[in-house]
């Protein structure tokens, strides 16, 4: 009885990755698309083709690879979590592509070894500097990866760690080694091209921006003062697939938090929604993008996030320059030193506090309206 043509070549793949021993009966069925009750029908026949089977073609791995890596995340999923998604093409890319992960088979198992590679990643890798990040003893990924396989090897293949505690410490500093780059660089890719292949299948395709964006799309185009536009925090912004890949991880999955298809294929439409407590007309907008590194928001184009902000700081800077004359300063004193002397700003606060008996956030909001010259006293 000759072996279905997906199963002849799932099994030619797995042996050319010297995986096929690993794989029980109910993955081998996952695999290549068939039932476990196919595949033990065929045992027989299994046994005999492993004895004989070609050599993999450079076609097949990419066919076989393909599909595995889709029954990966349709686990992932029904999660609707870009992380999980991103971990189970981690657990992937672990075993199938890099081959590190031994004899472990079981899916869940390597599903969540992906997850914990990806959580810990994203928490070293929120350092700037090249020093590690300290990782406590007890960071449950951290101490899955070391005990998931019964070995530090794995882990010491994929990160560079401080070789001890300091006194009094319970943490070491952890780094991401070339190889853990690699695993990140390739699960991105992977990522990033299934949710690109998903926008191409459910949208309508549009070859290249038009001149004139949809208002609730942010773009360069000049305004009057009488024209009506929606507030920031409704709009979107338009991020080029491309330009995604080139952020960290951590600004990546963030970034993908907060976004939807837009209605053109080569582009990613990022929520502006304030994500902060306060009222964004008393106080400043804190989108998606204030939680990303500056040079990055600079590559993105995302550059007057907080341009109220930015008035302050340019009128304070201004204002500066006149603080040496005596006249000016005696007539504007509070301004001058609400903008230039910390202490002062504490204890001022601190004075409206108690001679108006409202709580300090309160405070604080209704000053930073005063100074966005929403409110007037």
């Amino acid at each position: 009885m000759d072996l279905p043509l997906k199963l002849a070549r799932t099994i030619r793949v797995l042996q050319h990755q010297k995986l096929l021993k690993a794989t029980n009966n109910t993955e081998l069925a996952k695999l290549s698309g068939l039932s476990r009750k196919t595949i033990i029908k065929h045992q027989a026949n299994i046994t005999a083709y492993t004895q004989s089977s070609p050599v993999a073609t450079t076609l097949d791995i990419k066919l076989v690879n393909k599909r595995i890596l889709q029954t990966y995340i349709d686990e992932a999923l029904p999660t609707g979590e870009i992380a999980a998604i991103l971990g189970a093409i981690a657990g992937f890319v672990l075993r199938y592509e890099m081959n590190l992960l031994g004899n472990v088979n079981q899916r869940a198992k390597i599903l969540k070894i992906g997850n914990a590679f990806i959580g810990l990643c994203v928490t070293v890798l929120v350092r700037k500097d090249d020093k590690g990040t300290p990782i406590h003893n007890k960071n449950k990924n951290a101490n899955y990866l070391l005990t998931a396989l019964n070995k530090a090897a794995f882990v010491d293949k994929l990160f560079k760690r401080s070789p001890g505690y300091k006194s009094g410490a319970y943490s070491k500093r952890w780094s991401l080694l070339p190889l853990a780059m690699e695993v990140v660089k390739t699960s991105t890719q992977s990522l990033m091209t299934f949710i690109q292949d998903y926008q191409y299948s459910s949208t309508t395709e549009v070859t290249h921006l038009p001149d004139h964006i949809p208002p609730l799309i942010c773009s360069g185009e000049s305004v009057t003062r009488n024209t009506a536009l929606p507030p920031l925090e409704d709009c979107s912004f338009l991020v080029e697939y491309d330009d995604l890949q080139q952020l960290s991880l951590p600004s990546l999955l963030l970034i993908l938090s907060q976004s939807d298809f837009s209605p053109y294929t080569d582009y990613i439409a990022v929520s502006l929604k304030n994500l902060g407590k306060k009222d964004p007309s008393v106080g400043r907008s804190y989108n998606i993008f204030t939680s990303i590194r500056s040079s990055e928001r600079k590559e993105l184009g995302f550059i007057n996030y907080d341009i109220g902000g930015a008035l302050q700081i340019i009128c304070f800077g201004l204002l500066h320059r006149y603080s040496s004359d005596p006249e000016l300063f005696n007539s504007f004193s509070t301004i001058f030193q609400y903008g230039f002397d910390t202490q002062y700003k504490t204890e001022l606060r601190k004075t409206i506090t108690d001679d108006l008996d409202m709580p300090l956030s309160d405070v604080k909001e209704l000053l930073t309206a005063y100074a966005n010259v929403v409110i007037s006293l």
